[in-house]
């Protein structure tokens, strides 16, 4: 099955490494949370995703999902996104890379995923989560963080990687 996003990509002859993607995101550390935000002035865990995409020219500017509520099921815009990434699984499932879109649980007491972020990889050489996060509660803290992703690890239900990125070619 072809995806959207790997038709989009192969016809405009795009290509990114994982660093890239790593790259990018960082880019953002610091804009404030701003649910359904897409730009610096306010991005949230969705926009995030789908503006790096679309910075690196990987995504279309329609490769978007609006309309989800502040604590979402996260349906509409993982569905979105979904057909314009690879759904990764099995042993793909888990060895996770830096670059890959992690779909998370934000804790145990989530029944549906509601969270999603961009792993990279940490000077300790430890993976780490690049997200824009409103569930801190701490005055200052609802910006774009990288942070450690061990403790979210165990909330990830599914795995999304970029199309165009040199390792499919």
């Amino acid at each position: 099955m072809t995806h959207k996003g790997e038709e989009f990509v192969r016809n405009a002859s795009i290509c990114v490494t994982r660093d890239q993607i790593v790259e990018e995101a960082r880019t953002w550390l610091g804009v404030k949370w701003r649910h359904q935000g897409r730009n610096r002035s306010g991005v949230d865990c969705g926009g995030l995703v789908t503006v790096v995409g679309q910075e690196l020219g990987i995504m279309p500017a329609d490769a978007d999902a609006f309309g989800y509520a502040r604590l979402p099921t996260l349906y509409l815009l993982v569905e979105t996104l979904a057909t314009w990434m690879r759904r990764k699984s099995g042993a793909e499932f888990d060895d996770r890379q830096p670059g890959d879109v992690v779909v998370l649980l934000p804790n145990d007491t989530y029944k549906w995923p509601s969270h999603i972020g961009i792993l990279s990889r940490l000077p300790s050489g430890d993976l780490g989560m690049i997200h824009s996060y409103n569930g801190l509660k701490k005055k200052g803290a609802d910006v774009v963080l990288e942070t450690h992703y061990a403790p979210w690890r165990k909330n990830t239900v599914a795995v999304l990687a970029y199309h165009g990125l040199v390792e499919d070619e």
